[in-house]
C-alpha cells in the first residue's frame, strides 16, 4: 500500500512537472526580430559530408597564457599580447621560447 501511494505521488510529481515546463511566459516584447536572426539548418546529409570531407585531419592549437598577477588592467594585458603578437610574429620558434 505505501509502495503504490509512493507510486502514486511519483506520477502526480511528474505530470507537474510537465505541465509547468510548458506555462507561458510574462509577456514581453522581444529584443529581437525573428529576421534578424542568422539560423543555419544542418541535415544529416550535411553532418555526414562534413565528417567525411574533414575525415584524417588533425588539428592543433597553443596558447599562451597571462594571469592576472602579471597584468593590472585589461588594457595592459591587451598591450602586452599585442606586444607578444609582434615579437612572434608567426615564428614557432619565437612562439615556443613566449610560451615557456
Amino acid at each position: 500500500m505505501i509502495a503504490t501511494t509512493k507510486i502514486c505521488l511519483l506520477i502526480a510529481m511528474i505530470c507537474i512537472a510537465q505541465t509547468m515546463a510548458f506555462a507561458p511566459t510574462p509577456n514581453k516584447t522581444p529584443t529581437f526580430v525573428r529576421s534578424q536572426i542568422e539560423t543555419q539548418r544542418y541535415n544529416i546529409i550535411d553532418v555526414f559530408g562534413s565528417m567525411i570531407s574533414n575525415f584524417g585531419k588533425k588539428a592543433t592549437a597553443s596558447h599562451i597564457l597571462i594571469t592576472p598577477k602579471t597584468w593590472v588592467s585589461q588594457e595592459d594585458a591587451k598591450a602586452q599580447l599585442e606586444q607578444l603578437k609582434i615579437e612572434i610574429d608567426n615564428d614557432p620558434i619565437k612562439f615556443a621560447e613566449s610560451a615557456a
